[in-house]
């Protein structure tokens, strides 16, 4: 999905089936996950909000109790699918503690113009939906919610893993065909040199990225130490391989005219979602050296 840049749903969809999973209400999971399995259910997975923060414990959207059910307010930001989803699992305070809701429809949607256009995103606006009691999903706590933006932060990974490998086989490909001064450009060894630094950034990213898989298949509750350190490293191969891409495809004139321009804004959009390089190295610091003073 990465290398093609898939234009599909996929990530928001099943990251909110992990959520149901990981939250383990079965009769939500009876209600909702049959009809995710079909197709006839597009979910979502709404965990960022205006105000920017990855940090799990800065959601600030409320849900009151009123009666047999729940009034939600709030806004939730750059919800993947979000015009077209049916259903939304997403967090809400609740007398001062996180707690899970899986929404059907309700709110309203304020569209938004993504960097990534193979991505579709929308903003979803909460004025006092009222839900009933059974949208809060039993066992959704911060804990979980934790634990479950890790975990989607190696999926992630996974997926920015392929998409650094696209962009380098396109580049590659590009650097066979075009000849300068009569020679192949990538017989250059400021060309090459460059694609194998990638090549080699890939291949250590991918590795991250199998760990932190394979750690959570052992442990699902896992802290994410492994996750943290894909994410951060395959943002940074990711941001390297799509700028010697641009350079390297120089010889279009217009990057517009060849398909990097496609993956340079999915790289921008996946650095930045689910927290950034800095982000997760501040926290795999505090991790492994305890509270610092930077």
């Amino acid at each position: 999905m990465g290398r093609r840049l898939l234009p599909s749903p996929y990530l928001g969809n099943a990251l909110a089936s992990l959520a149901l999973l990981r939250a383990g209400d079965a009769d939500a999971q009876a209600r909702h996950l049959p009809g995710i399995a079909r197709g006839d259910t597009l979910a979502s997975l709404g965990w960022l909000e205006p105000e920017g923060s990855w940090e799990p414990g800065d959601v600030a959207a409320t849900a009151r109790t009123q009666g047999d059910g729940f009034v939600l307010s709030g806004t939730k930001s750059h919800v993947l699918s979000g015009a077209q989803a049916d259903l939304l699992v997403a967090p809400f305070v609740l007398e001062g503690e996180l707690a899970l809701f899986a929404v059907e429809g309700g709110w309203q949607v304020e569209p938004e113009v993504s960097v990534d256009p193979t991505r579709r995103t929308a903003r979803l606006v909460f004025e006092d939906l009222r839900v009933p009691a059974d949208a809060r999903l039993v066992g959704g706590d911060l804990g979980g919610w934790r634990a479950l933006l890790l975990q989607a932060a190696a999926w992630l990974a996974a997926e920015m893993v392929g998409t650094a490998e696209g962009i380098l086989g396109l580049t590659r490909d590009y650097a066979i065909d075009r000849k300068q001064f009569g020679r192949q450009i990538g017989s250059f060894q400021a060309v090459k040199h460059p694609l194998v630094d990638d090549m080699i950034g890939i291949e250590l990213a991918r590795s991250l990225a199998y760990g932190a898989a394979a750690r959570y298949d052992e442990d699902p509750d896992d802290p994410g130490t492994g996750a943290r350190m894909a994410k951060a490293l395959v943002s940074d191969v990711l941001a390297r391989a799509v700028r010697h891409g641009v350079q390297f495809h120089g010889g279009y004139g217009f990057t517009i005219d060849c398909d990097v321009h496609f993956f340079f804004k999915r790289a921008l959009f996946g650095r930045g979602m689910l927290g950034d390089a800095l982000h997760h190295r501040r926290h795999l610091a505090t991790e492994l050296f305890g509270e610092t003073s930077a």
